[in-house]
């Protein structure tokens, strides 16, 4: 199929900005490119919508003219001649230089210049991302491909553009297993060669935790994130992580449950909210960290706070209450136990348990107790003769369980239960 045919197949709003993106680039009097990621999808007909383009020139200045257009939110990073818009309807459109690199040393990160198309095009990773689309008025649709990617898409082969590419940046290590698996392709030879030899530098060792964090994250973000974990396991293993991340036998089983785990709980209809599966599989892969090595892991990788609680809060549950599971416990109990801990920490959890009583615990937690709310709010105690302050705090509490105990359900059970609450603790105690 000609690219302008493909083009033309995309939605309507994508083809509207990529039509304003043209449209900039003529007033501007600059040349302007759809590349990366966006243009390998489009030529395997899987559906990406985020637009990564390259100008020739100054991105910056042509992203501010843009996001006149294209009103939402404008990203800069002006040191790497980088930009962002993040359109209201939630498109994101990657804006960069054309711009050559300079690595100083390896693993570091590269000094970069402006540059041409094709010198942008042969910097990058490997040969299926470095192919690009002219959004320019005289050749429009045109492909340029320097590297010959699309031979490659065709042959399904990943291949690096050049024998430094894994020194230069070892995260393309990471990236080269990713991408190989989430397309089903193979390794050229000599790239695999490659990728073995620089594994044995210990490259990874030497790159910043930083940009081996947001690797790692988009590996466990991958629809089959094991597949990830296991060929990296063989071709890197992961003390580049951390001096005692080994990944046992035990550890890829408890990663196999906790995939079963996450498939289960996505099909069920109690759920608040999407979970975070890259943070199960994340907790499931640092099992065998202590808690103290845990929490200078998540220090020195910087991970988000929340994330960094969710994981710590695995390693708590386990080793003061996770006994209490293994008898049949009370629905309040059970409450007590489990509702300050988040949808990933409990499925990790689940994945760890072998306790069939303590499992069944977990299950019926969540299916049946942990979206129960009280109906009726503070304002109807208070009307009701209650005085501001810890009491009332104290009859919701009751009021909620007596709702996880099933006594009562509807709001007005719930008035009525709180009444002969109160009329009980009113009545005078007869000797």
């Amino acid at each position: 199929m000609m690219i302008k045919n493909r083009l033309s197949k995309l939605p309507g709003r994508v083809q509207e900005i990529i039509k304003l993106i043209s449209l900039t680039s003529q007033e501007l009097n600059c040349k302007v490119y759809l590349v990366g990621g966006f243009v390998r999808d489009l030529l395997l007909d899987i559906p990406n919508f985020d637009l990564d383009i390259v100008v020739v020139g100054d991105g910056l200045d042509f992203s501010r003219k843009l996001y006149e257009k294209i009103p939402g939110r404008l990203i800069q990073h002006k040191r790497f001649l980088t930009a962002t818009i993040i359109a209201l309807d939630k498109i994101k459109i990657d804006i960069t230089s054309a711009r050559s690199e300079i690595y100083p040393s390896p693993a570091s990160l590269p000094v970069v210049s402006f540059s041409s198309i094709e010198d942008d095009l042969k910097r990058r990773d490997f040969t299926v991302n470095s192919m690009a689309i002219s959004i320019n008025r005289d050749s429009f649709g045109k492909l340029i491909d320097f590297t010959y990617g699309q031979n490659d898409l065709k042959n399904k082969i990943i291949r690096i553009l050049h024998d430094k590419s894994f020194i230069d940046d070892p995260t393309r290590i990471l990236r080269a297993i990713r991408f190989k698996n989430r397309f089903n392709f193979r390794f050229e030879n000599s790239t695999l060669s490659i990728l073995k030899e620089a594994v044995k530098l210990k490259m990874l060792f030497k790159t910043q935790k930083h940009r081996l964090r947001d690797e790692l994250i988009l590996i466990l973000k991958e629809n089959h994130p094991l597949k990830n974990i296991k060929e990296l396991n063989v071709l890197c293993g992961f003390r580049f992580l951390h001096k005692d991340l080994v990944l046992s036998k035990k550890q890829a089983l408890l990663m196999n449950l906790a995939q079963k785990n996450v498939s289960w709980f996505e099909l069920q209809e109690f759920r608040k909210r999407k979970m975070d599966d890259w943070l199960v599989y994340l907790i499931c892969l640092l099992d065998g960290l202590n808690y103290l090595k845990l929490k200078k892991f998540c220090l020195e990788y910087a991970l988000e706070r929340r994330d960094t609680k969710r994981i710590l809060a695995y390693k708590e549950f386990l080793k003061k209450d996770a006994f209490k599971l293994r008898n049949t416990a009370k629905p309040v109990v059970l409450f007590k136990l489990l509702s300050p801990l988040s949808y990933e920490t409990i499925i990790a959890i689940l994945a760890k348990l072998k306790n069939k009583i303590a499992r069944r615990n977990i299950i019926n937690f969540l299916q049946n107790f942990h979206t129960i709310r009280v109906s009726i709010d503070g304002d109807i105690i208070k009307s009701l003769g209650v005085k501001e302050g810890p009491k009332v705090r104290e009859m919701l509490k009751k009021v909620h369980d007596a709702l996880i105990n099933k006594e009562i359900c509807t709001k007005q059970e719930q008035v009525a239960y709180l009444k002969k609450i109160l009329k009980t603790n009113l009545q005078p105690h007869i000797k």
